[in-house]
């Protein structure tokens, strides 16, 4: 969810193009709903359009393929001299003083930005009333946090196809590369967003490189095959140097497969190392708690014994020590005693001890029993755990040991191949560090092929979750779909979930599926089919049909994704590609966006002989004949006449009086 700009004001100071009323510039005020910006063709309508997307972007722009939006880098760039310099070309004195301050609400925030007209430049730049330094990274990094976009490129992108619809205006909803960068940006938070994006990028820039790399390899090989043609060597060389060679191949295969043993059989070695210190500590504890039921049992078969005789049994059974002579390593004499006391025997004279059926006894004695079984059972794991631990460390020994060798044995290899290319011709020598050269090579190209298939599963399964926080939105964009686009289209429409797949990067792709990434599609009925059916192109709808779709979209965008669901929309002469019966629908669907939450502005520009669109658009926008009249900027009034205006200035007056006439007279018949 983002914050989409909410423009509201605009001056014009010093340019040529736009006097103003005794000179004083244009001051241009977009108040909620409709603005419309009224002139002929040369008397800078697109202009003003520019004049404001450039004031939010400053010098910068996205560097975007023909036809396509999403395939290309969401990344701001530095627009070149030419483009910067775009409006000083357009007055005599090169914009020299030229200035523009634009006022625009971002989320909480109302920005002021001011800038030059000549190159773009920053002049000054403020937030709710507060100065900002006027940087132009200053001036970037507020509008990301004030819109919630990860990047000012992604701001550009938001700009280009949500907010401004220029003449030369490319699609979206039929670019799902487009579609897949759009949502990915207003959908996903920043930080998911930029993953996004990140991931993407460092697969794209590794399959750069990989086909840069193969194509270095493709070119050596057919070197190396020329050169090793021109060159023959003694065949006594040849062959014991070929013979080193595959040697020391294997051994390069069989110490690589043995690193790779050796890692495996340390880390178990590390396992076994701590399961045996832990079944160790297990035994310890239930044998020590054997002990303590063993010493409670002599108390309990032996009441009559004073305690001192007690004493002395539970110290040569805990401490193999005898206290009257400090002897020493009773071990024999302890088990006996373990012995007597686990058969019901005496410790003194071995007799058997009377049967005592007493609860207290038999508790005791069925305690022992099943310690003894616990120490068992732990004796026999501690057993277990020590053998594969030895087991274990043996064989990484032995795998170590190994290793050494074929390290050792490798540089020996290796000491014979440069004996025998030092008896190569130097012509055959330079082939053979070549033939080097490419193996390197290969090996780079083997590498980093794994890596990017690896890079790109994780990007797949990343995207599955992205995809569906995505998808989350579908259902409420649809509906915010078939609401902007109701009463334009006859036919029936609406969007679909319509996710499409594709590989991201060309190479080393094999064995690993495509990436599907989000995207909606259209479907619309027509006179020949019985149900809607996908329209995968905008040539399978009309000319009308298309620019409307895309601008529903445009509307659904803004209202299901805007933290506030409101936001501008600039559109430049809609009424280009308009069929003279679709216009009353038209103006419904922009009045529709115009007038829906008391924020949206929409601001059009458009010729006098825009037939019928512009009196119908102004009717709907506002039902009083004077807030109709204070709606329109009249370029006629504050710009500077074209030579076709000079000379034709009476038929352009019968245009401009038909028009305002149309406005009067519909305004008459509404209110009768």
């Amino acid at each position: 969810m983002i914050s989409f700009p909410i423009i509201k004001d605009i001056k014009i100071a010093s340019y040529g193009l736009y006097p103003g009323a005794e000179q004083q510039g244009l001051n241009l005020e977009f108040t909620q709903g409709l603005t419309l910006i009224l002139g002929a063709n040369g008397l800078g309508k697109s202009t003003i359009i520019t004049m404001l997307f450039r004031i939010l972007t400053g010098p910068f722009d996205l560097i975007l393929p023909s036809g396509s939006i999403g395939t290309s880098e969401i990344k701001a760039a530095s627009l070149n001299k030419n483009t910067r310099m775009a409006f000083a070309a357009r007055v005599n004195d090169g914009a020299q003083n030229a200035q523009a301050t634009l006022i625009f609400e971002l989320g909480d925030r109302i920005f002021s930005v001011k800038r030059s007209l000549r190159d773009l430049s920053l002049l000054s730049f403020g937030i709710n009333d507060g100065s900002v330094d006027a940087t132009e990274d200053a001036f970037q990094r507020e509008i990301c946090a004030a819109s919630g976009l990860a990047t000012f490129g992604e701001w550009i992108l938001v700009l280009r196809t949500v907010v401004f619809f220029f003449e030369d205006r490319r699609g979206l909803v039929w670019d799902a590369t487009a579609q897949k960068q759009l949502l990915r940006c207003l959908l996903l938070p920043p930080e998911h967003a930029s993953r996004w994006a990140k991931a993407e990028r460092d697969i794209l820039e590794a399959d750069t490189r990989m086909r840069n790399l193969n194509s270095a390899l493709r070119r050596e090989q057919r070197e190396t095959a020329k050169i090793e043609y021109r060159t023959r060597a003694a065949p006594g060389i040849v062959a014991a140097l070929r013979a080193a060679e595959l040697a020391a191949e294997r051994l390069g295969k069989e110490q690589a497969g043995l690193a790779e043993k050796i890692e495996s059989l340390d880390q178990a070695r590390h396992r076994n190392r701590l399961d045996t210190m832990r079944s160790e500590a297990l035994l310890d504890e239930a044998a020590q708690e054997l002990e303590r039921a063993r010493l409670s049992a002599v108390e309990i078969r032996f009441p009559s014994a004073d305690e001192s005789t007690r004493y002395i049994f539970s110290r040569l059974m805990a401490d193999d020590q005898c206290l009257v002579c400090n002897t020493r390593g009773l071990e024999d004499k302890r088990k006996s005693m373990l012995m007597a006391i686990d058969s019901r025997r005496c410790l003194v004279c071995d007799s058997p001890l009377n049967t005592d059926s007493s609860p207290v006894v038999e508790l005791a004695e069925e305690r022992i029993d099943a310690l003894r079984e616990k120490v068992k059972k732990a004796q026999e794991a501690h057993f277990s755990n020590k053998q594969d631990l030895e087991e274990s460390t043996d064989a990484y020994n032995q795998e170590s040991k190994r290793l050494s060798e074929c390290a050792t044995e490798l540089a020996e290899l290796q000491e014979k191949i440069d004996f025998f290319i030092n008896q190569l011709p130097p012509e055959e020598q330079s082939a053979r560090r070549q033939h080097e050269d490419l193996k390197a090579l290969e090996h780079r190209v083997v590498a980093l092929r794994a890596v990017i298939k690896e890079n790109r599963e994780s990007f797949s399964h990343e995207m599955n979750k992205y995809r569906e926080a995505i998808r989350g939105f579908a259902d409420e964009i649809k509906k915010a779909f078939e609401a902007a686009a109701q009463g334009f289209l006859l036919e029936d429409s609406g969007l679909s979930w319509s996710p499409y797949r594709s590989q991201v990067g060309q190479a080393g792709a094999e064995g690993v599926e495509p990436i599907e990434y989000p995207a909606f599609g259209v479907e619309l009925s027509g006179s020949d089919f019985t149900s809607v059916i996908r329209r995968d192109g905008p040539d399978q709808v009309s000319e009308s049909q298309r620019e409307f779709i895309d601008l529903a979209f445009r509307m659904a965008l803004i209202s299901v994704t805007a933290k506030n669901h409101a936001g501008t929309i600039v559109i430049d002469a809609p009424e280009s590609s308009l069929d003279a019966v679709f216009v009353e629908r038209a103006a419904n669907v922009l009045s529709r966006f115009a007038n829906g939450n008391g924020v949206n502005r929409l601001i059009v520009t458009s010729n006098l002989a825009a037939g019928e669109l512009i009196p119908t658009l102004l009717i709907d926008a506002d039902p009083s004949p004077e807030r109709r009249r204070s709606r329109i900027v009249d370029l006629f009034q504050h710009g500077v006449p074209t030579r076709a205006m000079r000379e034709m200035a009476d038929d352009y007056e019968k245009l401009r009086e038909r028009l305002y006439s149309q406005i009067s007279k519909s305004v008459v018949a509404d209110d009768a």
